[in-house]
């Protein structure tokens, strides 16, 4: 069994850690988009794994600033998202040591809303050993991206998932949420993360989550008498996928400063 040493923190503030046991020694890399290839096992046992919202990666110096702090925290794997970059594609940096993974919209699946700002794309960004550990990966859609690692000769699994967001019709944000399900399912066997924007306005744990959230919220709104937290699509659906799946919502599990708690913006700033 993979051992976890350390929680998962699904938004803000800095990378997640966690710390994966297995055996040394690794084979090289089939560089392929299935996960159908010879199994691979990380060069020395332990893989350290962050989480990073970009809001843009095309800004002039971003991808050269995610490449430092991954370094400077000993990132192996980074997941990211709003990479706001079209296209699927899979490149090397940093002089060849370092891969980067993009997931984007392709076709006409960008086009639905023609004049505004393309926002979505998610994408991986591997350390320069983390390469060896991958099976394969696949760009599910520009909200989604899996991609599969050899560990301790048991298969991890880590899904990359941005939730549509609340403003969007119900239509739209079921369609999503039914194919975060289509990748969970595909996913069994193993162990699985899920990493992601969920655009879920949680507030705090009502009475009956316990066993899906744990009880470190932000806690900044009660609910008044007589109103309920359903009113929030994306929320609903998220306990029901945690429940469905067998999921805790892990950052949830641990103390945070508030600010790693919601996303904010200084309006005075």
């Amino acid at each position: 069994m993979v051992e976890v040493s350390a929680p998962i923190k699904q938004d803000g503030g800095g990378p997640a850690t966690l710390y994966l046991k297995g055996p040394s020694g690794c084979d090289d890399i089939a560089d392929s988009k299935t996960a159908n290839r010879t199994e691979q096992k990380f060069v020395d046992g332990e893989m350290n794994i962050g989480y990073w919202n970009m809001e843009g990666l095309a800004t002039s110096g971003k991808l050269k600033m995610v490449t430092w702090q991954m370094k400077r925290h000993g990132v192996d794997v980074l997941v990211i998202q709003e990479t706001y970059l079209r296209g699927t594609k899979r490149f090397r940096i940093e002089n060849g040591k370092m891969d980067v993974i993009l997931s984007g919209a392709t076709g006409e699946s960008y086009k639905n809303n023609p004049g505004q700002r393309y926002a979505a794309g998610v994408g991986l960004v591997l350390s320069d050993r983390a390469p060896r550990a991958l099976i394969g990966y696949e760009a599910a859609s520009d909200r989604a991206l899996t991609a599969q690692f050899r560990i301790k000769s048991r298969k991890l699994t880590i899904i990359c998932i941005y939730i549509t967001q609340s403003v969007l019709t119900v239509e739209v944000r079921r369609e999503m949420w039914d194919l975060v399900d289509a990748e969970l399912e595909k996913s069994r066997g193993g162990q699985l993360l899920l990493f992601g924007d969920m655009n879920a306005r949680l507030w705090s744990r009502q009475p009956g989550e316990e066993d899906v959230i744990g009880r470190h919220m932000l806690q900044t709104r009660d609910l008044r008498e007589g109103e309920d937290d359903d009113g929030d699509l994306n929320r609903v659906m998220l306990i029901q996928t945690l429940r469905s799946q067998d999921l805790f919502l892990a950052n949830t599990a641990f103390q945070q400063r508030p600010s790693h708690t919601v996303t904010f913006r200084d309006l005075q700033v």
